[in-house]
């Protein structure tokens, strides 16, 4: 299975490793890195008219295209560019941030998703929640991003070990939720993750 790994901060972001890490995980995965130049936060679902690709090596991929662009235009040269295999799967992340609420329409890891779903790509959108004072934690992410993935992308594989829990305990926290309105003044936190020492994370497939 073929994976589009793409995001909104750009292709030197350490989410974006994270999320490399998480696919890593799975079983009989391809990792087509696919990433902007630059940021692109609060980009929303913006397609430019022209873009230029280019390709780099970079610890930890290989070889990646670096895209002078939005992440929509990400997964569109994904998609169209000449003798390219068309990905299974698109992945946009992990973002820094949640972008809940309201975040969804301007989050240009959502538009990634939302083009690939656009393209008829089953598309997850994953971001880091992030809250003061404690620190980003990219592997604990990409290790929560691994028990979501192995459950849309991979759910008949086998799936790693310290994988496995996590997705068990995936099973009662994750809820089916309709869109709300942004309040990042005053979080409210269950009582079982009042305790925790981990930012959550928000999957939006």
């Amino acid at each position: 299975m073929r994976v589009l790994l793409t995001n909104d901060d750009g292709f030197d972001a350490p989410g974006l490793v994270a999320g490399w890490h998480a696919l890593r995980r799975l079983q009989n995965i391809q990792i087509d890195v696919i990433a902007p130049a630059r940021p692109h936060s609060s980009a929303g679902h913006v397609l430019s008219d022209d873009i230029s690709v280019h390709c780099r090596q970079l610890d930890p991929f290989g070889e990646i295209l670096v895209v002078e662009g939005t992440p929509v235009d990400c997964v569109c040269a994904a998609v169209h560019l000449p003798n390219r295999p068309r990905p299974d799967w698109v992945l946009a992340g992990i973002n820094r941030g949640g972008n809940l609420g309201v975040d969804v329409y301007t989050s240009g890891t959502v538009a990634a998703a939302r083009q690939g779903a656009i393209f008829g790509v089953p598309s997850v959108a994953i971001s880091q929640l992030v809250r003061s004072p404690l620190p980003d934690d990219w592997d604990a992410s990409a290790r929560q991003a691994a028990a979501v993935l192995s459950a849309l992308v991979a759910p008949h594989t086998p799936r790693p070990a310290d994988v496995a829990p996590l997705l068990h305990a995936a099973a009662f926290r994750a809820r089916q939720a309709s869109r709300g309105n942004k309040n990042y003044r005053e979080p409210r936190l269950s009582d079982d993750q009042s305790a925790d020492s981990s930012n959550p994370l928000v999957a939006i497939v």
